[in-house]
């Protein structure tokens, strides 16, 4: 669309005119992907550290079951499992 304003290219001239909603439409569009982007990234971070922490407390728990284990029963020869090979 275009409306009339007069002083513009001569007498009256056309100043283009735009809906908010179309002129905000490319910024709309790659908000919304940032957001989609950035959801999918942030899920896929909270998974890694899961993982990550998952590999970490697991072996300490073992230890925590093996040193309680030896403190009930006295019996120094107990031994953890490894399911691991970088023990």
């Amino acid at each position: 669309k275009s409306v009339g304003a007069p002083g513009f290219a001569g007498s009256m001239g056309s100043v283009p005119y735009q809906d908010r909603a179309e002129a905000l439409a490319e910024a709309t569009s790659l908000r919304n992907t940032v957001l989609v982007i950035g959801s999918i990234a942030a899920v896929l971070i909270i998974l890694a550290a899961l993982t990550f922490a998952r590999t970490i407390v697991q072996p300490i728990q073992e230890a925590v079951r093996v040193l309680g284990h030896v403190a009930e029963t006295g019996d120094p020869h107990a031994a953890a499992s490894t399911s691991s090979r970088t023990e």
